[in-house]
């Protein structure tokens, strides 16, 4: 038996009435992409990023957390890096078959297809890929943070550039975890439940479960420990992950017959399929807005928790400098201390 079984109905590979809406949206964003690109990082200077809502080097490898030392930060991203490359790893070498049936939405051109998920080609669906994108992550930002530990400050792990990719990366990377998660929690499974209960074994083994659950644990864990703040400016450059894997998709079926996601079928009807388009890219929208309220709430929390350890006296190490940091918020500890005495003094009144 073959991998895969096409089954094209007589004039279907011809039949792309979605595709020039579709292909419309595509170059669009990856121009308003670009230009958010130019416009945030290419114009603005290194001093301006690191000195405002940005991150440097330093930014990228010092921990949020007071108590955490810059040792064991390293030593988080590692681990973190070392579950994910394992992870990937395992999946590439497996000779286990999973076959899956593919489904399509009504108004499809194309018939549904039997594929075997094995080896190399489970890296063709959107979570192993955000999955290794995780990994990259987590990878170089492990070498940021070791680098500025040993005292190199020039360089490919020093350079500016590098910091703003994975400041990007970051956020990517947060916010499709999310979304991976959710969407697979509460779209997938179930659609699977329903329509193809023989699809239920490529989410309940061990890597699946690891991939569909543990990116949101540790991209959390990095959320509470780094100093990267969540930008909204930064929405193009986030929605072009999910671009490239349209693009990805559309090259994916082309060569195997395959859409692993009904809404990625460019053979719907054009208010359809650009209806399904808007649909996912207000999606992932939503998702980077969650990602920026979280981050916001753990800032605040992390500020409220900051002025009170400095208000009821609790000493720490970071204060010897003259900002308390806590991603990226800078708080001046003399106008605290002052604060301090004005409470004291009411207090004492």
């Amino acid at each position: 038996t073959s991998h895969h079984q096409r089954k094209h109905p007589r004039g279907s590979k011809r039949s792309t009435m979605g595709f020039p809406a579709v292909f419309g949206l595509v170059v669009n964003l990856a121009a308003l992409s670009l230009y958010d690109y130019y416009a945030h990082f290419v114009k603005t200077s290194a001093e301006a990023i690191a000195s405002g809502p940005g991150v440097d080097a330093v930014a990228l490898a010092d921990p949020a957390l007071s108590w955490l030392p810059d040792w064991g930060f390293v030593v988080i991203r590692l681990v973190s890096a070392l579950v994910v490359v394992a992870t990937a790893l395992s999946a590439l070498m497996s000779k286990t078959s999973v076959w899956i049936t593919t489904h399509h939405l009504s108004g499809s051109k194309f018939s549904p297809v039997r594929y075997d998920l094995k080896g190399p080609r489970r890296f063709a669906t959107f979570t192993v890929q955000t999955w290794c994108l995780l990994g990259v992550y987590f990878i170089l930002s492990s070498a940021v943070s070791a680098a500025h530990l040993l005292g190199v400050r020039d360089g490919f792990l020093a350079s500016p550039y590098l910091s703003r990719c994975l400041w990007v990366m970051y956020e990517i990377c947060l916010s499709y975890s999310i979304l991976v998660t959710v969407i697979v929690t509460f779209a997938l499974i179930p659609m699977a439940k329903k329509r193809a209960p023989k699809n239920l074994a490529v989410f309940m083994t061990i890597r699946p479960l690891l991939m569909h659950n543990a990116n949101v644990l540790l991209m959390f864990t990095e959320l509470l420990m780094n100093r990267l703040k969540v930008d909204p400016m930064h929405l193009p450059m986030i929605l072009s992950w999910g671009l490239w894997y349209v693009v990805f998709a559309w090259w994916w079926h082309r060569r195997t017959g395959v859409f692993f996601y009904p809404f990625m079928d460019y053979s719907l009807p054009n208010w359809k399929i650009l209806g399904l388009k808007m649909a996912v890219m207000s999606a992932m929208a939503a998702f980077f807005y969650g990602s920026y309220r979280l981050d916001q709430l753990v800032e605040s929390h992390s500020h409220t928790v900051s002025v009170h350890g400095v208000v009821s006296g609790t000493k720490s190490h970071r204060w010897n400098s003259m900002f308390l940091e806590t991603k990226l918020l800078r708080v001046d500890v003399p106008t605290l201390l002052c604060m301090a005495q004005k409470k004291e003094t009411t207090n004492t009144r």
